[in-house]
């Protein structure tokens, strides 16, 4: 019977083939599975990294803006402060009672709400800053 001698070829006696035929459907099913799992882990990947790429460009342009308005707001306290340094001497105040003979120093310049000397400590710094638009080494456009 050559249907008889294709099973005895294919798994030795009768039925031995189906149960190679099984454990293969089983292994593919399984196989299919994995694959399928880590198509969407990869897929759940990509849009995190996504979401994590849209998070810094928002906050490369964030502090981009906020440098930008900082040196503005530095620049400009350097001027008020060199103008204060070369305005003729006005009128001192006059004295009250509980001030006695005082030298009429300026106290040091601090950001409102943080700590002294903030103008004094930046006052050292050799050459100009850093151009505004490059991050390790690289140029990018903040996006507007």
């Amino acid at each position: 019977d050559p249907e008889q001698q294709q099973q005895q070829h294919r798994g030795g006696r009768e039925g031995g083939g189906d149960r190679h035929r099984e454990a293969n459907d089983e292994y593919e099913s399984k196989r299919r599975k994995r694959l399928e799992l880590n198509r969407k882990a990869a897929q759940e990947s990509r849009r995190r990294k996504k979401m994590r790429i849209e998070e810094l460009q928002r906050s490369v342009v964030f502090l981009t803006r906020e440098n930008a308005e900082l040196r503005e707001q530095n620049d400009l306290l350097r001027q008020m402060l060199t103008a204060a340094d070369n305005a003729p001497p006005s009128e001192p105040p006059p004295l009250s009672s509980h001030h006695h003979h005082h030298h009429h120093q300026r106290p040091p310049l601090s950001p409102p709400g943080g700590t002294a000397g903030g103008l004094a400590a930046d006052a050292g710094a050799a050459g100009p800053p850093p151009p505004v638009g490059t991050a390790g080494g690289r140029s990018f456009a903040p996006a507007v």
